[in-house]
Order: structure tokens, then C-alpha cells, then sequence
């Protein structure tokens, strides 16, 4: 990931250094990250390579640079002491236009598109379309012209209709041409605690920002009156534990964007502040992750960039499942992946482990007559989760789903829930569930008839809606 530092004249004709990364295409819209009381040290500059791979031209302006250019603190006592004292003595109508100016470089610098969604509304494709793009003829997702079924190449006339591979119309997409649509770009800020106050109040005061997400700031509901300027969308997070914003603080945000049409906010019960913060203790992956994918929602509906993430997971499906080719799946996933198969904790984490759990105990184990029926499909903006029916016969140890137990060449069917997470234009996580013990009735591990499970039944009942309900719950307590 390309960064390097640059320089950004103040508006009262000071210096001070904001650290850039570019996103994988080079070029993308800009965003401003503000620190927390700790400064523009290690944590943030991580951030800003994971809002990069997200396609994000980002800057993480050093707000500091008044009382001593370069501060940066670790998450130790003595540090968090010194952080807390220039937190406290900051001025945050200064800081506001540090912010700005962080702005106008961006909007002056090549690789960062500024055009917002609303001058191009006339004349691009809605967020929610597919890419348009030209198909290799007579080609569908897995060789054929788009086969409900993966079955080694089957055509969609051999399995009797469209599927994962094909879309009907003019929105056929296929498997070639860039997966980004037209995107329009534009400017926003994010920022914590110190940076939240920051990114809120350059959102009601600063021209132009698409977006404005605070997480856990400071002083917001000392400034609600504000917000009648706002020109963009505004994102507030809101730690349920949070000594330095007390409830009364927190109700009176909420109950003051209860009605608002461009304001988004969130709570987070049991969460502290710097929830978000990673590698300390306050870090809360849970609320972390969905206040992330509400973050990205938002800058994506502003500003985009807008990727094809089904165009992109039918791509993994078919090296995954047709092709069986490791290194072009593992082209798809990010530098650091993780895979987990949830019932039987199955996969690996970083690039070595993901690599070799494909290679070794995934491609090539799943039986000839596999077939994966797809059912259903939703696609947010940084996740795709895909319902779909697995069916084969266990002729052969297929490690990742009944790891150590020898083929018993039954018939089975299970019903997959895959949860695929991206970063950009790669994945980044993937889980898969299914209900184990429905697998082991089918091969004769565990018996139906003492336990409140079901085998086989519980994929026919997928399809077909009118088999029968509650035949569990109608037999006899024992």
C-alpha cells in the first residue's frame, strides 16, 4: 500500500505534516482521519491503510503540530496522562481548520476524485446495480451460460435455469471487466474521541464534506445547534459507557437527530469509549465491527467507491469450486484473510494458513457429484451473505466439514449460510454455518429419533415450503 507524508500550509500560514495512503487503483475520493488524544501515531496510521484498501485517498492531518509537531503517544499510563492534558488545553475552532486545510490538499491532490453523488445523480447507475460489462460468449459462471448448480461445467440448460453465474438483461456482468462501477466521489472525515468533536463540527462548518462520522466524540451535544448547517450526511457512534459523554450528554444527541433525515445515531450497549481502538483493552470487536460497516455504508451511499461484490464472490466461487486454483483464489483476499467454518472451527488466519488450508484440506476434497444450488442473496456495502444448498455424496475425507471421520457413502444435503466480508475489491473474512448435527444423522453418527434434531428433511423444508412444520415439537417429552 503506497503512503508517504506530505505538507499542508494552515490557514494562518503554518505547516504541518498529515500522513496519505493511497488506495490499490491509485485513486479514489479523500477522506481526513482525525486522531484521538493520543495523535497521529501507529494505530492511526494502520487505519488509514484499511480505509485505503477500502479505495479511500486518506489523510491523517497531525493535530498536534501547534504544541510540538510530531506528538504521538502509546496507551500507557505515564502517555495517556500527557495525551489528556493537551486534549484538554485543545483548540478545537483551530482544529477545524487544520481540518480544512487537510480538506483542500486532498481536493487539490490528483488521485482523490471530489465530484459528489448529487452532480452526478443524473448520470450514473443506482449503487445497488450490477456492472456492466461484456461476457465471453456462450461462458456462464462456471463454463456453461450460467448453471443454477455447480457441477463440475454444468450449463443452465442441464440444470433447467439461470443461477449463480448469470443475470438476465442488460445488467449481465459475467466474470470480465472491472468490478467498480462509475463512482463519483467527494470528501469526508472521520474521526475519535478528540477527532469525533473534530469530524462532527467540520461537517456543520466546513463546505463540501460528504460525510461526517464521530465516533465517540467529545462536547457534541454542547454543539447540536450546529447541525443546522449541515450539508452532508453525519454519523455519531455512542458508547453506552462513556465517563467523559454522560447520558444526559447521549440522550440529548440522540433525541436531537431523533427526526433527521441525513443523521445517523448509533448506540452501542456495553461498549466503552475507544471501542474501536485496537489492541487495548477497551477494544470491543462487536460493536467495532457493525459501527465499521455503518461507517462504510455511509461513506459509500456519499461518495462511493461502489464495488460489484456479487460479480466478485461469484469470481471466488468458481476458482473455489471449478477451477480448484489456490493462487487465483487467494488473489481475491486481502493480505491478511480469515476463514472460519464455524460448526467444525475450520480454516486459518494471514495468507500462509488460509493458503494451505485451501491447498491441502479444501480444493480437491469435494466429492464428484457436489452440487451447490444457490437460494437466495444480499449484498450490503461491505458484505455479502449467500443462502445455498450443498449436496454430495461422502465418498471421499472432506477435512473442513467432518474432519476425521471416514467416508460412509451416504447422501447428503445441507443448507450453508456464507458470510463473506470485503475490503474493497478483496475479501477479508469469510464464515460458514450449517447445522452439524444434521449432518452427522445423515451419516449415521447421531440418531434423530433421541435427539431434538432432523437430518435430510432439514434441506428438503428449504425448498419446499410446503412440507410439514413442527414434527419436533409434536413428539411425546421423554
Amino acid at each position: 500500500m503506497a503512503s508517504e507524508y506530505i505538507t499542508i500550509q494552515s490557514k494562518d500560514s503554518g505547516h504541518f505534516r498529515a500522513y496519505l495512503a493511497l488506495p490499490p487503483r491509485g485513486i479514489g475520493p479523500g477522506l481526513v482521519l482525525c486522531h484521538e488524544i493520543f495523535g497521529a501515531n501507529a494505530t492511526m496510521r494502520e487505519l488509514a491503510h484499511i480505509y485505503a484498501e477500502e479505495g479511500y485517498v486518506v489523510a491523517v492531518p497531525d493535530l498536534y503540530w501547534r504544541e510540538e509537531p510530531g506528538l504521538e503517544f502509546d496507551y500507557t499510563s505515564s502517555d495517556w496522562q500527557h495525551a489528556y492534558r493537551l486534549g484538554e488545553a485543545f483548540d478545537f475552532d483551530l482544529g477545524v481548520e487544520d481540518v480544512g486545510a487537510t480538506l483542500d490538499a486532498l481536493r487539490e491532490r490528483p488521485e482523490v476524485r471530489t465530484e459528489t453523488t448529487a452532480s452526478m445523480a443524473g448520470r450514473r447507475e443506482r449503487p445497488d446495480t450490477p456492472v456492466s460489462a461484456p461476457r465471453e460468449p456462450g461462458r456462464g459462471l462456471f463454463g456453461g451460460a450460467g448453471g443454477v448448480f455447480w457441477r463440475g461445467r454444468r450449463s443452465a440448460k442441464e440444470s433447467g435455469g439461470a443461477g449463480l453465474g448469470s443475470r438476465e438483461g442488460p445488467h449481465d456482468a459475467g466474470l470480465t471487466g472491472p468490478s467498480e462501477r462509475e463512482a463519483p466521489g467527494g470528501l469526508s472525515v472521520v474521526g475519535f474521541s478528540l477527532g469525533g468533536r473534530l469530524a462532527y463540527l467540520a461537517a456543520c462548518r466546513l463546505e463540501g464534506v460528504s460525510c461526517g462520522v464521530s465516533y465517540y466524540g467529545t462536547g457534541i451535544e454542547d454543539h447540536l445547534d450546529e447541525a443546522n448547517h449541515l450539508s452532508g450526511r453525519l454519523v455519531v457512534h455512542l458508547p453506552e459507557n462513556d465517563k467523559f459523554v454522560p447520558e444526559t450528554g447521549r440522550e440529548a444527541i440522540a433525541s436531537h437527530f431523533a427526526e433527521s433525515r441525513n443523521v445517523e445515531v448509533y448506540r452501542y450497549p456495553r461498549a466503552e469509549r475507544g471501542f474501536a481502538r485496537r489492541g487495548t483493552d477497551s477494544y470491543n470487536r462487536p460493536a467495532a465491527t457493525i459501527a465499521y460497516q455503518r461507517t462504510l455504508g455511509a461513506l459509500k451511499r456519499e461518495m462511493g467507491p461502489y464495488f460489484d461484490l456479487s460479480r466478485l464472490w461469484d469470481t471466488h466461487l468458481m476458482h473455489t469450486m471449478a477451477d480448484k486454483n489456490v493462487d487465483a483464489i487467494m488473489k481475491g483476499l486481502v493480505e491478511a484473510p480469515y476463514l472460519n467454518h464455524v460448526p467444525t472451527r475450520t480454516g486459518g488466519a494471514g495468507k500462509e494458513k488460509v493458503a494451505a488450508f485451501y491447498r491441502d484440506h479444501f480444493i480437491g476434497q469435494m466429492p464428484p457429484d457436489t452440487r451447490l444450488l444457490p437460494l437466495s442473496r444480499t449484498v450490503g456495502a461491505t458484505q455479502l451473505v449467500e443462502e445455498a444448498l450443498l449436496s454430495f455424496t461422502h465418498s471421499n475425507v472432506i477435512d473442513w466439514l467432518l474432519p476425521g471421520v471416514a467416508p460412509t457413502h451416504r447422501y447428503i444435503e445441507i443448507p450453508l449460510v456464507c458470510v463473506a466480508t470485503f475490503r474493497g475489491e478483496k475479501i477479508h473474512r469469510l464464515q460458514t454455518y450449517w447445522d452439524q448435527a444434521s449432518v452427522l444423522v445423515q451419516i449415521g453418527r447421531m440418531t434423530a429419533d433421541a435427539q431434538p434434531v432432523a437430518g435430510i428433511e432439514c434441506a428438503r423444508k428449504i425448498v419446499n415450503e410446503d412440507l410439514p412444520s413442527n414434527e419436533l415439537i409434536e413428539r411425546t417429552p421423554t
